[in-house]
């Protein structure tokens, strides 16, 4: 069974700088194996990865790993795992979570099975259009730096009747501009969707914010498949295809407010290979229905 791994986690020790940042190694512990490392992220209250890893595994067998958290040359501690344990919480659309040794945060690990092994890339570029200004300042002349995170929803059908949202890419901020246009970037097919264009997908955008707490924006529901339909034909302020952010709080701005749009400058997969729907549901209903 080929599975994706990805890892998250909570309450970190804060870093001495806000310079260096904070990485997750995943190591086997039966043979020290170096699994991977995840990028670097900023923050320590809420640490998300991109990185997906993939490993193979038989159903019946097991075997542990150790996720150890690092800040800059500093290791903070670990937190240990059962590939066994973690899968089997997974497919019950739970988080699998375990304390890092030295008291400092928790660590959490799914492990998603994977359909395929796919080997396409997909390519994206996105500009943002009267984005909401969630940074105005003590004077009311300040800007929002804003950046965006992708991520990809996994279904968990009967019993479980569960959700849950998977970070696969976190932009660049853009310094204080409302109309950022952030740089093209690929992805492998298989992190980004599974290989399945009708895979739902989440853009939420953020103002970025020093401390790492950073203030929502707005966000929009897509599919990679809907991405490609709507990649605009007329320059990156045609707002003809372009697709509308909602904010998180309909409740306060009203269920028609708007937090500006999304242009889709890029999406394209580079090998034309498509892996049908059979693998997951087709897309929820947009909530940037236009």
């Amino acid at each position: 069974m080929r599975l994706q791994l990805n890892l998250e986690a909570k309450n970190v020790k804060p870093s001495k700088t806000s310079i260096i940042g904070y990485v997750a190694k995943i190591i086997r512990l039966d043979n020290d194996e170096l699994i991977g490392e995840t990028e670097i992220l900023f923050g320590y209250s809420s640490l998300k990865w991109s990185k997906v890893f993939y490993i193979n595994h038989e159903i019946e067998s097991n075997f542990y790993l150790k996720v150890e958290i690092c800040n800059g040359t500093n290791n903070l501690g670990y937190a240990s795992f059962s590939l066994k344990d973690v899968v089997e919480t997974t497919n019950r659309g739970k988080k699998c979570e375990n304390e890092i040794n030295e008291g400092c945060g928790l660590v959490r690990m799914w492990a998603q099975e994977s359909g395929c092994e796919e080997d396409s890339i997909a390519t994206c570029q996105f500009r943002g259009l009267d984005i909401r200004n969630v940074d105005l300042g003590l004077l009311q002349l300040g800007k929002a730096s804003p950046f965006f995170k992708l991520s990809k929803k996994h279904i968990y059908p009967s019993p479980v009747n569960d959700s849950r949202w998977q970070v696969v890419y976190q932009s660049e901020r853009i310094e204080r501009h409302l109309n950022p246009v952030w740089k093209e970037f690929s992805l492998n097919f298989e992190d980004l969707c599974n290989g399945n264009k009708h895979m739902t997908l989440k853009i939420e955008f953020y103002g970025w914010q020093k401390n790492g707490n950073h203030k929502k924006i707005g966000e929009v529901e897509t599919t990679f498949g809907y991405l490609v339909s709507f990649k605009t034909t007329c320059g990156n302020a045609d707002r003809t295809n372009a697709l509308l952010l909602r904010d998180s709080y309909d409740d306060k701005y009203g269920d028609n407010y708007c937090a500006g749009s999304l242009v889709v400058l890029e999406a394209m997969n580079q090998s034309g290979k498509w892996v049908g729907s059979s693998l997951h549901q087709h897309a929820d209903s947009f909530i940037n229905e236009l």
